[in-house]
C-alpha cells in the first residue's frame, strides 16, 4: 500500500497535493507498523515501526521547503521499505531459531504452525518433576525448590581447607626398611646393567624403526656394527640376538681405512696384504701373460694400497711384503710354478724411460702421496686439517724449523721426517715478502 501511494505520489500534482499524498502515505506507514506490533510483539519490528514513523514526519515536514526537489518523498518512502524489509528477515531469523523446527516454505513465521512449533518447544523444555541425591521427587513449583536447594548445598557451603593431614589419608604405608632401599646410592654395577640389559637395547631398536617410519631412511645393517667393552657372554649374545648388526672389533674402520691416533702396525694393516692375495689367487688359473700380468699390475693391484699409502705411512713389513706378492705374481708360470725372476726387480720398476716396465714402488708412492700433505700445509689450504695443525702445531714455529716433539701422534711425527726429502724438490719465487722471507 505504501507503495502505491508512492508511485501516485510522483505522477503530476502540485506541492500541496504531494504533501496530502504524504500524509496519506504517514497513516499507512503508522498503521502497518502498528498493525505488525500487535502481532509480533518483537523488538526488532518495533524498532523498524519506530524508524519508519520518525522518518515520515521529518520527510513530511521538510517537504514544503524543498520546492526544487520533487521526487525527494518517493526516494525517502523506498528507503523506509527497504529498512522495514531488512527488519522484517532479521525477525524471521530470529523466530526460526527460537522455534528450531524446519520451515515448510519461505515465510511461514506468522503462521499457526509456527505458534505451535514454538509452544511444543517450551512445553519439552519445561521440567515438571525431578529426584534429588537422596530420592525425594519433587513435583510443579517445588522443582525450582529442589533446584535452589541443591545449588546452596553444592556451591553455598564452605568446605575444610585444612593442610594438616588427617591419621586416615595414608592407609597403605611402608616399613622403614623398605623405605631406605628405595632412596639408597646408585652404584656403577646397576647403571651398566640398566644401559645393557635387552630391554634398553629393544628402546634402541623401536627408535631406529620410528626413525625409518617418519624419515624413510633404512641403516644399513652390513655398514653397521656394534663393539662390546668388559660385558659377560651371556649378556653379548643376547643383545646380538635382538640387534641385526654385526659385532665389530677396534680399531675402527672407516672408508677401509682404521681410525688410530697410535703407531701403525703390521696386525693393523693385515686386511691390506689379504685383499692384495685374494686378487692374486683368482688370477693365477687364468693363464696370464707377462704382457697380461703387467697390466694387472699396474692397473689394479696397484691401486689397492694408493687410498692407504695418501693416509699413513706404511710398515717397512707390510711394504715388503705387497712387493713380494706383486713380484712373484708378476714372475709366476700359472697356479702351480712360481717362476724364477730374470731381471730385478728394482730394474722392473724403473720408468719405462730408463729401460725398466713402469711399475711404481710402493714405498716411494708412500712418500709421494704423504707430501701432498706438506704441499697442503704450505699452500694454506681451506681444510679443517691444515687450520688446526696451524693452530696447534705450528703456532710458534714453521713448518721447517720445528723439532719433532716427543707427545705428538704418530701420524704428525711421519710427516715431520720425510721433510728433508721433500725440501729440496720445493722451490720459493721471491715477490713482496708476504709469503716468502729472505731474513
Amino acid at each position: 500500500m505504501a507503495m502505491d501511494a508512492a508511485e501516485k505520489l510522483s505522477i503530476g500534482g502540485g506541492l500541496a497535493s504531494k504533501v496530502k499524498n504524504i500524509d496519506g502515505i504517514r497513516g499507512i506507514l503508522k498503521k502497518s507498523a502498528d498493525q505488525i506490533t500487535n502481532e509480533k510483539g518483537a523488538d526488532l519490528e518495533k524498532n523498524a515501526k519506530e524508524d519508519g514513523v520518525s522518518y515520515a514526519q521529518t520527510l513530511i515536514s521538510e517537504v514544503p521547503t524543498r520546492k526544487d526537489k520533487m521526487k525527494v518523498e518517493v526516494l525517502g518512502i523506498r528507503k523506509w521499505e527497504k529498512r522495514f524489509k531488512e527488519a522484517s528477515i532479521d525477525e524471521e531469523r530470529f523466530l526460526k531459531q527460537k522455534s528450531k523446527v524446519e520451515w515448510l516454505a519461505e515465510g511461514d513465521n506468522n503462521t499457526a504452525f509456527f505458534h505451535k512449533s514454538l509452544k511444543s518447544r517450551n512445553h519439552r523444555s519445561r521440567i515438571d518433576v525431578i529426584m534429588d541425591g537422596g530420592g525425594c521427587i519433587y513435583e510443579g513449583e517445588n522443582v525450582q525448590k529442589a533446584f535452589v536447594t541443591h545449588d546452596e548445598n553444592f556451591l553455598g557451603v564452605k568446605g575444610d581447607i585444612s593442610l594438616t593431614p588427617t591419621p586416615d589419608l595414608f592407609q597403605k604405608r611402608l616399613d622403614s626398611g623398605i623405605a631406605n632401599l628405595m632412596i639408597r646410592p646408585i652404584t656403577d654395577e646397576e647403571v651398566r646393567k640398566a644401559i645393557g640389559c635387552g630391554a634398553s637395547v629393544l628402546v634402541i631398536m623401536r627408535s631406529l624403526t620410528d626413525f625409518t617410519r617418519m624419515s624413510g631412511l633404512v641403516p644399513s645393517t652390513p655398514k653397521s656394527t656394534i663393539f662390546f667393552c668388559n660385558v659377560p657372554d651371556h649378556t653379548r649374545l643376547a643383545i646380538l640376538n635382538i640387534i641385526p648388526f654385526v659385532e665389530g672389533s677396534l680399531p675402527v674402520k672407516y672408508l677401509g681405512v682404521p681410525l688410530i691416533a697410535s703407531r701403525l702396525i703390521y696386525k693393523d694393516c693385515k686386511v691390506l696384504v689379504e685383499k692384495m692375495e685374494g686378487r692374486i689367487t683368482n688370477w693365477k688359473n687364468k693363464w696370464l701373460s707377462f704382457a697380461g700380468r703387467l697390466q694387472l699390475i699396474g692397473s689394479v693391484l696397484s691401486a689397492l694400497y694408493i687410498y692407504w699409502a695418501s693416509v699413513f705411512i706404511l710398515p717397512k713389513r707390510v711394504v715388503a711384503d705387497l712387493e713380494a706378492k706383486m713380484r712373484r705374481f708378476f714372475w709366476s708360470q700359472g697356479s702351480v710354478s712360481q717362476g724364477k725372476a730374470k731381471v730385478s726387480w728394482k730394474s722392473v720398476c724403473l720408468p719405462k724411460t730408463e729401460g725398466g716396465l713402469g711399475i711404481r714402488r710402493i714405498g716411494d708412492m708412500n712418500t709421494a702421496l704423504m707430501s701432498h700433505h706438506i704441499w697442503s700445509l704450505l699452500s694454506k689450504r681451506k681444510s679443517i686439517w691444515v687450520d688446526w695443525i696451524y693452530s696447534y702445531r705450528l703456532s710458534n714455529c714453521q713448518f721447517w724449523e720445528c723439532n719433532i716433539p716427543q707427545n705428538c701422534c704418530w701420524s704428525w711425527r711421519k710427516i715431520l721426517m720425510i721433510r728433508p726429502m721433500v725440501r729440496q724438490y720445493l722451490w720459493y719465487k721471491l715477490g713482496n715478502g708476504t709469503n716468502v722471507s729472505a731474513w
